[in-house]
């Protein structure tokens, strides 16, 4: 799998997918034709590890054409829809969700745009999970929060989202995850930390915690309302991987999560488990 940048007339980027492998081709043509074509907005493709293009895109990001480069957005945007990397607080109230966008996280942030339209939000300081999000951000917005999901899931669904199956490279995802607990551990004092069952199964008692921190009433949601729009956006055809809300991908998460009981992965997912279980006792 691949991941591309949809640009619109400035070469600011509007939204960043996971699709099929650069090496493919979609009725005859290359995913950048084709994701372009579908979406009648150009595409290029970026790359999760910073291989091409320098940066990682994200939304609000801007390409450089003559350098052929991704550009970190400037921090003077008032538009609190745009969830571009940045940490500057604009206006109150104010929500940093430091979480990689996708999944429960994504469904966070749509849910609480709806439920406070009025509110600045943004992702984690330059890439999620950054260390930096937290020392830069602190004092900085009304609410930071971030979401813990039981480690062998949170692996199991990025190895399976990373298409990932070499063994060095998924033990680089675990110590990922043990750096971000271990970093939530050292921070937790002034993070509002919710579990991922919070998040997908109570997201209206998180709704209305959070407004309590902002002191704004939320809006009034029709969370089933919300969902189809989800859905009619994110399941279109080539781009159902991009996840917002859970997939029926259970086949290959749960040969997954039997890959990771394997001897060489254990000591690591332990270490996990036990700031994990550690952190739980300070979730909302």
């Amino acid at each position: 799998m691949a991941h591309y940048a949809f640009l619109n007339e400035n070469n600011i980027v509007t939204e960043v997918i996971t699709g099929v492998d650069e090496t493919e081709l979609i009725e005859g043509l290359s995913p950048e034709e084709w994701y372009g074509n579908f979406r009648s907005q150009r595409c290029i493709r970026t790359s999760y590890n910073n291989t091409i293009r320098g940066i990682f895109a994200g939304t609000g990001y801007l390409y450089d054409e003559e350098k052929d480069i991704f550009l970190c957005a400037e921090p003077d945007t008032t538009d609190f829809q745009l969830s571009w990397m940045g940490w500057y607080k604009q206006n109150n109230p104010s929500i940093m969700i430091d979480a990689a966008p996708r999944s429960a996280n994504r469904w966070l942030s749509i849910v609480l745009n709806k439920a406070f339209p009025s509110a600045f939000m943004r992702w984690g300081y330059q890439y999620p999970h950054n260390p930096k999000t937290f020392e830069m951000s602190k004092g900085n917005f009304d609410v930071l929060a971030t979401i813990i999901r039981n480690p062998i899931d949170s692996i199991a669904s990025y190895v399976v989202y990373e298409n990932l199956s070499n063994d060095e490279d998924i033990l680089k995802s675990i110590d990922i995850l043990i750096e971000t607990l271990t970093n939530t551990k050292e921070n937790k004092e002034f993070i509002d930390i919710f579990s991922f069952e919070d998040v997908t199964n109570n997201i209206i008692d998180v709704v209305e915690y959070i407004g309590n921190k902002l002191n704004v009433d939320p809006q009034n949601l029709d969370l089933e309302e919300i969902e189809n729009t989800v859905r009619e956006q994110y399941g279109t055809p080539g781009l159902s991987k991009h996840y917002v809300l859970p997939i029926d991908n259970q086949e290959n998460l749960e040969l997954t999560k039997l890959k990771l009981n394997d001897s060489i992965f254990q000591d690591k997912i332990n270490q996990a488990n036990e700031l994990y279980n550690y952190l739980l006792d300070y979730t909302w």
